[in-house]
């Protein structure tokens, strides 16, 4: 049960700013280092402080410690995840995940259309809007939303959008709301999956499928994964459920889908692990979002779809973190 190496699970002052329930919870935590000793890992958990990251992680040696990544946001700011990882790999450490730039890069949703475009992989239709002016624009419904942000912020079911005035209301919301780029796709109404993949070079695996079932929604309007939907226990949104590992296409589709999902993987420079989201029309999967730092806690889609194969947590952290390793026995 030994490893060869040891684990600090590094996170950022999750009261630096408004704690709106997207963060890992002091509970999460313990669970995590309780579950990684139990995976037989000599264990440490540090706080970055102020900002102060070669203070966190001064106590240990890079050539012997591994970083168990946590860290959510940076001086304040609860969409930075490049930062600190970049400061991590500076200070010479091997952490778990996404380098810095594939961060960067993900955060914002028309660089991850650009890559994904530039590499031929099937995605809907976009329009990048800036100052919250609509260009020339006829594919509705259309989704519309803010592009540098992620966990469903500014998703509501007045984000689908049917005639050019509701269009150009619904960005000049999400302008005055969040600034910056707002992006527009067409709306692809067909069924969600999101696709959990793990591994690097080329061994590249996907997870069981999990899969977003809107037919209880009547109206298209409703047939997206809402902030709500997410965040808000009670609301109706997170209550109906829609969600689940039942639904599983056919071989041809199944394999399509992986296909597309491993090229989006490999197109933003994800590592480690990830996520990729997409909605299949007409037997074609189009990819809306790659999410290169997603929920890796017990209750994050992630793990339940690890679960799917029979791994307890504990394993599924263990694993991430031998991905860690073999990249650090490569580079050596």
């Amino acid at each position: 049960m030994n490893a060869p190496y040891a684990v600090v699970v590094l996170q950022t002052d999750r009261f630096v700013h408004h704690d709106d329930g997207t963060f890992i919870t002091p509970n999460e935590t313990t669970e995590i280092v309780d579950c990684l000793r139990a995976q037989g890992l000599t264990v440490a958990i540090e706080t970055v402080v102020a900002c102060d990251m070669s203070g966190a992680l001064a106590p240990y040696a890079p050539d012997q410690w591994l970083v168990l990544n946590f860290c959510e946001d940076w001086n304040g700011d609860g969409m930075d995840y490049a930062t600190p990882a970049q400061l991590i790999a500076d200070l010479g450490f091997v952490y778990t995940g996404c380098p810095a730039d594939a961060l960067q890069r993900s955060q914002f949703k028309d660089e991850t259309k650009r890559y994904l475009i530039a590499q031929n992989i099937p995605t809907p239709h976009a329009l990048i809007c800036h100052e919250g002016v609509v260009g020339a624009w006829n594919h509705f419904p259309a989704i519309v939303k803010p592009a540098s942000q992620h966990c469903s912020f500014g998703i509501t079911r007045a984000s689908v959008v049917d005639t050019p005035a509701m269009l150009a209301a619904q960005v000049a919301a999400m302008y005055q709301q969040f600034g910056g780029v707002v992006l527009v796709e067409e709306f692809i109404d067909g069924i969600e999956f999101n696709v959990s993949l793990w591994g690097n070079g080329d061994m590249i695996q996907v997870l069981p499928l999990s899969s977003i079932d809107y037919s209880p929604f009547a109206d298209y309007h409703d047939r997206l994964c809402t902030y709500d939907g997410k965040w808000k226990p009670g609301s109706f949104d997170y209550e109906t459920p829609i969600w689940g590992f039942t639904y599983q296409p056919d071989t041809a589709l199944r394999m399509r889908i992986h296909d597309v999902a491993i090229a989006a993987f490999r197109a933003i420079g994800l590592r480690d692990y990830g996520r990729v989201d997409l909605r299949v029309y007409d037997g074609v999967p189009y990819v809306f979002d790659v999410n290169a730092n997603p929920d890796i806690t017990r209750s994050g889609g992630m793990y339940r779809a690890a679960a799917q194969l029979g791994m307890d947590y504990g394993a599924f952290l263990r694993q991430l973190l031998d991905l860690a390793y073999a990249r650090k026995n490569d580079s050596q």
